[in-house]
């Protein structure tokens, strides 16, 4: 290895080393129901008590359980695993982009450009699995552009066990393998299914056929009341724009792929797999999934950001394709550079439960952090607004000092705004607390 290399990659791990410093100071805390029901699985896994909820999500929960042995605390060892797995997604695009035959100065801006997105720290202290899940189909991807397709069908299947709801795009790239890639599918499915099966074994150990029937309680409420999406939901595009930072990186970044996508090199079975998986996440994404939290979008950041370097790799002229990989490091580089400028805070819902106890007898709707509210303050009423015909019955006759509104978006008077909670990075949701005024909170609905 040159000299030059060897800079190269000391600079590298030097500068991975340093996030790791910046993103690990953050403090720990729940930031959702979703984490609030990792933090007991952590403790005991079982579906049936939302320990976590369905689909169970075994993987990211074994993981933390393996680091709470060292650590003795359930939400720093979910924090952990997350925050790694955040960690483990530059280096996949890197090797992702190499494979696809990019050179180093592509490679390396692609994986500057993941390192530096909003959206990455904000996976990983919200304590949830999507980093895990992530990291995970990145890395199968590189498995399967370096001739192992075992590994690759092993790494996939701990991708879904990490996070279920990346089954569309898992069956996106084995269909893409079935017809591109015959001679390696049997040793894709064999690892695959070896890994499912442990997991599958091992959920269904702990909860037995009331497994099942959790499933279809959890389906039928995900499409029918929760799944929607909250009323204060910004909408699509207001949350991709947020994933990525902001309108102007987004655009930013959708122009470097469109630019790239005229050169990608779709022969190899592994960069059709990134493309294919790519759009059956958007479509699934718009479909099925609700606009609530942009990191439901990661997937399309991340994956875009390797189909970007891939395609601008070999894209002509090649100084407009190095001047667009060079803007889409320096727009979310000005934007991290803003981060570290902003105090190292809990998260919007951790401020907000601090806030709600200032006022005790409360009636307080929100759609946001339900039951770690209700675990938190027994002493206020906490009501589910994704219930609404619940919600403005209880409302209007119930007798309380003050009716509060937890929202992730401006409400329209009576509700005067009293408290607000700001996301830690741009891909965030923050919140605002709300009181309605108490001459007409008797008789206006939420």
């Amino acid at each position: 290895m040159s000299a030059a290399r060897h800079s190269a990659l000391a600079l590298s791990l030097g500068l991975l080393a340093a996030y790791a410093a910046w993103l690990f100071a953050h403090p720990v805390s729940l930031g959702s129901d979703d984490a609030f029901y990792f933090a007991r699985g952590v403790q005991r896994f079982s579906v049936l008590e939302l320990a976590p909820h369905f689909p169970g999500y075994p993987a990211f929960v074994l993981a933390a359980q393996a680091l709470d042995a060292v650590l003795d605390n359930a939400a720093r060892s979910l924090f952990g695993v997350a925050a790694l797995a955040c960690l483990a997604i530059p280096p996949a695009i890197y090797l992702f982009v190499r494979g696809a035959g990019g050179g180093r100065g592509f490679a390396w801006a692609a994986a500057a450009c993941a390192l530096l997105q909003p959206l990455l720290p904000a996976l990983a202290v919200s304590l949830l699995s999507d980093s895990l899940g992530l990291a995970l189909v990145l890395w199968h991807l590189v498995a399967l552009q370096r001739g192992r397709p075992a590994t690759a069908g092993g790494l996939l299947a701990l991708a879904l066990a990490a996070r279920p709801s990346y089954v569309v795009m898992a069956a996106a790239a084995a269909l893409c393998l079935a017809l591109r890639e015959r001679a390696g599918l049997r040793r894709w499915c064999a690892g695959f299914a070896a890994v499912s099966a442990v997991f599958a074994l091992y959920v269904l150990s702990r909860d037995a056929s009331g497994y099942l029937t959790e499933g279809w309680r959890f389906a039928s409420g995900h499409f029918a009341i929760w799944g929607r999406g909250s009323t204060d939901a910004p909408g699509w595009g207001a949350a991709l724009a947020s994933a990525w930072g902001g309108a102007l990186p987004a655009a930013a970044a959708a122009l470097a792929l469109l630019f790239g996508a005229r050169s990608l090199d779709l022969r190899p079975v592994a960069t059709a797999a990134a493309l294919a998986l790519f759009t059956a996440h958007a479509v699934w994404m718009l479909l099925a999934q609700n606009p609530d939290q942009p990191r439901h979008a990661a997937p399309l950041v991340f994956a875009g950001i390797a189909l970007a370097g891939a395609g601008l790799a070999h894209a002509r002229p090649t100084r407009a394709a190095a001047a667009l990989a060079a803007l889409a490091v320096a727009v979310p580089l000005a934007l991290f550079a803003a981060a570290l400028r902003l105090p190292l805070e809990t998260s919007p819902l951790e401020r907000a439960s601090q806030a709600l106890a200032e006022h005790p007898g409360a009636l307080v709707i929100t759609q946001r952090g339900v039951e770690l509210l209700r675990s938190r303050h027994p002493e206020l009423r906490i009501l589910d607004a994704h219930y609404e015909a619940s919600t403005r019955f209880t409302t209007r006759t119930a007798a309380a000092p003050d009716v509060l509104r937890l929202s992730a978006a401006s409400l329209p008077p009576p509700w005067q705004a009293i408290g607000a909670f700001a996301g830690r990075f741009p891909a965030e949701a923050g919140l605002l607390l709300y009181r309605l005024a108490p001459l007409r909170a008797a008789r206006l609905a939420p």
